[in-house]
């Protein structure tokens, strides 16, 4: 045997990346079919959301106009809307409030989703911390916010009576006009999320915990979102506040608003501008909340529920009736709604 073989047999052998055996899994990619359902239930729970804050947000502008005989309360206020609007009115207002805040709640939770995938992803147990998830949840929304801020310009403007042939000329004309505002709205919409997610799962743990229950209460429900919604509204109301005014301000003169410029313009009129209005629209905030995070709690026991033993006896009869008898609608709906569904628990809290 030659020197040359006895060195070749001798070489340590090459550095090769270990391939995956039965014991070490290949780690999955991104589950789409979790993102979607989770797009899906924060569309759905958004648009639910907005059926009962419609009437509290026309309300709030009403009894904050400074017209003579307007109302002095909210409750009034609800009284005279009631009298004065018809149905079509506050269905123009759920589709309004929808256009602004369906694709911009979708948007976040599907960032969050794919974030928080990518990140366990890389990790070796799959798990990520409660701080990553909140600068996750924080990122998410502040992007999804920047990618649908044109549709909170229109929203404002529509609101403030500015015409949509008017608005879209002025979009047209100048496309800085469609994010005009973008930089307050952003910090808003970071320190409203930071805030809801650090209180309201912490809250809801605390009072379901002293009343001894082991499933999230409708008491700890409605107290944990009301009360993330109050201190969060706090911090990012005075950034909501100057946004706005850009916005509306840029549509009108078809020019980009300055911020520190209505910044000062407020300030001139004191510090309760920027809280100006919070208290009648508070209401409408919590309520949001509570119907939002309420609907996402019924979409975790779907996921829970397993699927009733349907009797084949009423198939049969249902079948032979087709449409002609309730019985075959009755135990479809039922055995649909009854479904398994793939949500992760979990991910599912930033929805709301």
């Amino acid at each position: 045997m030659s020197l040359s073989t006895v060195y070749t047999r001798c070489q340590p052998p090459v550095c090769r990346r270990p391939r995956h055996t039965a014991a070490e899994p290949i780690r999955p990619d991104l589950d789409w079919t979790q993102i979607t359902n989770s797009t899906f239930a924060a569309a759905v729970a958004t648009f639910l959301s907005q059926i009962p804050s419609a009437p509290l947000d026309l309300a709030s502008k009403l009894v904050q106009s400074q017209v003579r005989g307007a109302p002095k309360s909210l409750p009034s206020a609800l009284v005279q809307l009631s009298r004065h609007h018809k149905f079509a009115d506050f269905a123009r207002l759920v589709a309004m409030g929808c256009v602004k805040r369906v694709p911009t709640k979708a948007l976040t939770v599907a960032f969050f989703e794919i974030g928080t995938q990518i990140l366990s992803n890389r990790t070796t147990n799959h798990e990520i911390s409660s701080l990553q998830h909140l600068q996750i949840a924080t990122f998410s929304g502040a992007l999804a916010v920047a990618a649908t801020f044109p549709l909170h310009s229109l929203y404002y403007a529509s609101r403030k009576g500015v015409s949509s042939a008017h608005i879209l000329r002025a979009f047209a004309r100048s496309r800085n006009v469609m994010f005009s505002g973008a930089v307050p709205a952003l910090a808003s919409t970071a320190s409203a999320v930071f805030v809801d997610y650090s209180i309201y799962k912490r809250l809801r743990t605390r009072i379901d915990q002293g009343f001894g229950l082991g499933l999230p209460s409708p008491v700890s429900i409605v107290a944990a979102a009301t009360a993330a919604n109050l201190v969060g509204g706090v911090f990012a109301e005075p950034f909501k506040a100057v946004s706005r005014r850009v916005a509306v301000e840029s549509v009108k003169t078809v020019s980009c608003g300055s911020v520190a410029a209505t910044t000062r313009e407020m300030l001139q009129n004191g510090v309760g501008e920027f809280w100006r209005g919070y208290q009648q629209r508070v209401v409408r905030y919590a309520v949001s909340a509570v119907v939002s995070k309420t609907t996402v709690r019924q979409i975790r026991r779907l996921e829970d529920a397993k699927p009733p033993v349907l009797d084949r006896s009423k198939m049969v009869v249902a079948e032979k009736w087709g449409s002609q008898t309730p019985i075959y609608p009755v135990l479809a709906c039922s055995y649909l709604t009854h479904q398994p569904v793939r949500w992760n628990k979990h991910r599912l809290s930033v929805i709301a």
